[in-house]
């Protein structure tokens, strides 16, 4: 078996925990705003963290078109209790993953985002 590298912020840490921590250091580094929305939305296009509260109902967070983002990347995040579902959608007929859309339906659903420049992929669902 290879050795492993030991980094001190790891040691004491399960899968999911390694994994939590460095989407929090690939997020720093590569998203520079962060908004808060409480009502559908185009988001802009600059990469940012865009947490939504659907408390007072679903809501559908757009992205820009995807051959308008290339390598852009965004971190959308559920951030309430409520049932109302949050969903992602592509921008005009772009897809995320090859569908139309991607529902945060669970409290504290998140995803990471790119694009490609074609479309949309999804880095990473926590």
């Amino acid at each position: 078996m290879a050795d492993r590298i030991a980094l001190p912020i790891f040691q004491n840490d399960n899968y999911d925990t390694m994994r939590l921590r460095l989407l929090v250091i690939l997020q720093s580094v590569v998203i520079t705003t962060t908004n808060t929305i409480t009502a559908s939305t185009t988001v802009p296009s600059n990469p940012t963290t865009i947490l939504v509260n659907a408390t007072s109902g679903p809501i559908t967070v757009t992205l820009p078109r995807a051959a308008n983002m290339r390598n852009g990347t965004f971190f959308i995040k559920k951030i309430d209790v409520s049932a109302n579902a949050v969903t992602v959608a592509g921008g005009g007929t772009d897809t995320i993953d090859g569908a139309a859309t991607k529902v945060l339906a669970a409290a504290y659903n998140s995803i990471l985002i790119c694009s490609d420049g074609a479309t949309w992929w999804i880095l990473a669902n926590l």
